[in-house]
C-alpha cells in the first residue's frame, strides 16, 4: 500500500477528536456573567497584548459582551 492509499484510508477510520469547551470556573462562557468575577484583571492592561492574556481575537470586555449575546441568541436558534 503506497502512502496515497494510506492518506485515502483515513476517512475509513473512526477518529475521536477532542471538543474543546471554554468554560471558567465550570462555567461555560458564553454563559459567564463578568460582573461575577470579583477581580477583573483585563481592566489594569496597559497595551493591546496585556489584554490577549484575557481575551482572544481582538476582543476586550465590551466587545466580548456582545460577541456572548450574540452566541447565546444562536444557541438558542439551535435548540
Amino acid at each position: 500500500m503506497s502512502s496515497s492509499d494510506d492518506a485515502l484510508n483515513i476517512e475509513d477510520q473512526n477518529v475521536q477528536e477532542d471538543i474543546y469547551e471554554p468554560l471558567y470556573n465550570n462555567v461555560h462562557i458564553w454563559d459567564l456573567d463578568l460582573d461575577s468575577i470579583p477581580e477583573k484583571m483585563w481592566r489594569n492592561c496597559r497595551t493591546r497584548e496585556d489584554i490577549t492574556k484575557y481575551f482572544n481575537y481582538g476582543f476586550d470586555e465590551v466587545t466580548f459582551r456582545m460577541f456572548q449575546q450574540y452566541k447565546q441568541k444562536q444557541m438558542k436558534g439551535q435548540k
